[in-house]
Protein backbone atom coordinates (compact mmCIF):
# COMPACT_ATOMS: atom_id res chain seq x y z
CA UNK A 1 0.00 0.00 0.00
CA UNK A 2 1.43 3.37 -0.97
CA UNK A 3 -1.30 5.75 0.29
CA UNK A 4 -4.54 6.04 2.25
CA UNK A 5 -7.68 8.13 1.86
CA UNK A 6 -10.43 9.37 4.16
CA UNK A 7 -13.19 9.61 1.53
CA UNK A 8 -14.13 8.14 -1.82
CA UNK A 9 -13.44 11.47 -3.52
CA UNK A 10 -9.95 11.62 -1.98
CA UNK A 11 -9.38 7.98 -2.96
CA UNK A 12 -10.26 8.71 -6.60
CA UNK A 13 -7.98 11.77 -6.65
CA UNK A 14 -5.06 9.79 -5.20
CA UNK A 15 -5.67 6.92 -7.62
CA UNK A 16 -5.41 9.31 -10.57
CA UNK A 17 -2.29 10.92 -9.03
CA UNK A 18 -0.45 7.62 -8.45
CA UNK A 19 -1.35 6.16 -11.84
CA UNK A 20 0.11 9.29 -13.48
CA UNK A 21 3.15 9.48 -11.18
CA UNK A 22 4.06 5.81 -11.66
CA UNK A 23 3.14 5.86 -15.37
CA UNK A 24 1.27 2.59 -14.83
CA UNK A 25 -0.85 3.02 -17.97
CA UNK A 26 2.27 2.19 -20.00
CA UNK A 27 2.00 -1.58 -20.69
CA UNK A 28 5.77 -2.00 -20.23
CA UNK A 29 5.56 -0.53 -16.72
CA UNK A 30 2.09 -1.15 -15.29
CA UNK A 31 -1.28 -2.71 -15.98
CA UNK A 32 -3.79 0.16 -15.66
CA UNK A 33 -5.99 0.73 -18.71
CA UNK A 34 -7.85 3.78 -17.39
CA UNK A 35 -6.64 6.97 -15.75
CA UNK A 36 -8.28 5.95 -12.46
CA UNK A 37 -10.91 7.59 -10.30
CA UNK A 38 -13.91 5.49 -11.42
CA UNK A 39 -13.04 6.01 -15.08
CA UNK A 40 -13.21 2.31 -15.98
CA UNK A 41 -16.05 0.02 -17.05
CA UNK A 42 -19.05 0.36 -14.77
CA UNK A 43 -17.92 3.81 -13.63
CA UNK A 44 -20.16 6.89 -13.57
CA UNK A 45 -20.17 7.23 -17.37
CA UNK A 46 -22.19 3.99 -17.68
CA UNK A 47 -24.34 4.45 -14.57
CA UNK A 48 -27.99 4.49 -15.62
CA UNK A 49 -27.12 4.05 -19.31
CA UNK A 50 -29.30 1.68 -21.31
CA UNK A 51 -28.21 0.17 -24.61
CA UNK A 52 -30.57 0.62 -27.54
CA UNK A 53 -32.28 -2.44 -29.03
CA UNK A 54 -30.09 -2.10 -32.12
CA UNK A 55 -26.92 -2.07 -29.99
CA UNK A 56 -28.14 -5.10 -28.01
CA UNK A 57 -28.86 -6.92 -31.28
CA UNK A 58 -25.35 -6.15 -32.59
CA UNK A 59 -23.73 -7.29 -29.33
CA UNK A 60 -25.76 -10.50 -29.48
CA UNK A 61 -24.70 -11.17 -33.08
CA UNK A 62 -21.07 -10.52 -32.21
CA UNK A 63 -21.21 -13.18 -29.50
CA UNK A 64 -23.20 -15.86 -31.29
CA UNK A 65 -22.05 -19.06 -32.96
CA UNK A 66 -18.35 -19.46 -33.66
CA UNK A 67 -17.68 -15.89 -32.44
CA UNK A 68 -18.64 -16.85 -28.89
CA UNK A 69 -15.63 -17.20 -26.60
CA UNK A 70 -16.93 -20.60 -25.45
CA UNK A 71 -17.63 -21.93 -28.94
CA UNK A 72 -16.17 -25.40 -29.32
CA UNK A 73 -15.31 -25.77 -25.64
CA UNK A 74 -16.15 -29.14 -24.24
CA UNK A 75 -18.45 -28.83 -21.26
CA UNK A 76 -17.42 -32.13 -19.77
CA UNK A 77 -14.13 -33.53 -18.57
CA UNK A 78 -12.18 -36.10 -20.50
CA UNK A 79 -11.92 -39.57 -18.99
CA UNK A 80 -8.21 -38.97 -18.33
CA UNK A 81 -8.98 -35.80 -16.37
CA UNK A 82 -11.74 -37.55 -14.41
CA UNK A 83 -9.31 -40.33 -13.52
CA UNK A 84 -6.67 -37.81 -12.44
CA UNK A 85 -9.19 -35.97 -10.23
CA UNK A 86 -10.23 -39.30 -8.73
CA UNK A 87 -6.62 -40.18 -7.88
CA UNK A 88 -5.89 -36.71 -6.50
CA UNK A 89 -8.88 -36.79 -4.14
CA UNK A 90 -8.58 -40.39 -2.97
CA UNK A 91 -7.46 -41.53 0.47
CA UNK A 92 -5.65 -38.99 2.63
CA UNK A 93 -6.02 -36.33 -0.09
CA UNK A 94 -9.79 -36.32 0.43
CA UNK A 95 -11.06 -33.53 2.69
CA UNK A 96 -13.31 -35.93 4.61
CA UNK A 97 -10.64 -38.64 5.02
CA UNK A 98 -10.66 -39.92 8.59
CA UNK A 99 -13.52 -37.61 9.63
CA UNK A 100 -17.05 -38.42 10.67
CA UNK A 101 -20.18 -36.28 10.71
CA UNK A 102 -21.18 -35.12 14.18
CA UNK A 103 -24.48 -36.29 15.65
CA UNK A 104 -25.77 -32.72 15.33
CA UNK A 105 -24.83 -32.66 11.63
CA UNK A 106 -26.49 -36.04 11.05
CA UNK A 107 -29.68 -34.86 12.76
CA UNK A 108 -29.81 -31.66 10.66
CA UNK A 109 -29.42 -33.73 7.49
CA UNK A 110 -32.08 -36.19 8.64
CA UNK A 111 -34.55 -33.37 9.43
CA UNK A 112 -33.97 -31.64 6.08
CA UNK A 113 -34.80 -34.88 4.22
CA UNK A 114 -37.73 -35.94 6.40
CA UNK A 115 -40.79 -36.61 4.24
CA UNK A 116 -38.83 -36.31 0.99
CA UNK A 117 -37.74 -38.89 -1.56
CA UNK A 118 -35.50 -38.93 -4.63
CA UNK A 119 -36.86 -38.50 -8.14
CA UNK A 120 -34.81 -38.60 -11.35
CA UNK A 121 -34.89 -37.30 -14.88
CA UNK A 122 -32.47 -39.20 -17.10
CA UNK A 123 -32.75 -36.69 -19.96
CA UNK A 124 -31.72 -33.81 -17.69
CA UNK A 125 -29.28 -36.05 -15.79
CA UNK A 126 -30.68 -34.78 -12.48
CA UNK A 127 -31.76 -36.27 -9.19
CA UNK A 128 -33.65 -34.12 -6.67
CA UNK A 129 -35.40 -34.59 -3.34
CA UNK A 130 -39.11 -33.67 -3.25
CA UNK A 131 -42.15 -34.05 -1.03
CA UNK A 132 -45.20 -36.08 -2.04
CA UNK A 133 -47.17 -32.94 -2.95
CA UNK A 134 -44.35 -31.55 -5.14
CA UNK A 135 -43.78 -34.85 -6.92
CA UNK A 136 -46.99 -34.98 -9.01
CA UNK A 137 -45.94 -32.07 -11.24
CA UNK A 138 -42.55 -33.69 -11.76
CA UNK A 139 -44.05 -37.10 -12.55
CA UNK A 140 -46.31 -35.49 -15.16
CA UNK A 141 -43.18 -34.06 -16.81
CA UNK A 142 -41.23 -37.30 -17.21
CA UNK A 143 -39.54 -37.63 -13.81
CA UNK A 144 -39.57 -41.03 -12.09
CA UNK A 145 -39.21 -42.17 -8.50
CA UNK A 146 -35.74 -43.26 -7.43
CA UNK A 147 -32.12 -42.27 -7.78
CA UNK A 148 -31.33 -43.30 -11.38
CA UNK A 149 -27.73 -43.17 -12.59
CA UNK A 150 -27.82 -44.77 -16.02
CA UNK A 151 -30.17 -45.35 -18.95
CA UNK A 152 -30.38 -49.09 -18.20
CA UNK A 153 -31.84 -48.32 -14.75
CA UNK A 154 -34.16 -45.79 -16.35
CA UNK A 155 -35.66 -48.35 -18.73
CA UNK A 156 -36.24 -50.82 -15.90
CA UNK A 157 -38.09 -48.30 -13.69
CA UNK A 158 -41.78 -47.43 -13.81
CA UNK A 159 -42.74 -44.44 -15.92
CA UNK A 160 -46.37 -43.93 -14.90
CA UNK A 161 -47.83 -42.40 -11.76
CA UNK A 162 -49.98 -45.50 -11.10
CA UNK A 163 -46.97 -47.82 -10.91
CA UNK A 164 -45.11 -45.66 -8.39
CA UNK A 165 -47.27 -46.43 -5.35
Amino acid sequence: MIDTAESKFELNEKEIYWINKLNSRDPDIGYNICKGGEAGPGGPMMLGHKHSKETKRKMSENRSGSKNSNYGNRWHQSNELKELHSILSAGSNNGMYGKKHSIESKNKNRESHLGKFAISNIELDKVIMVTESESIDYFNNGWIKGNIHCKRDYKERATTIESIN
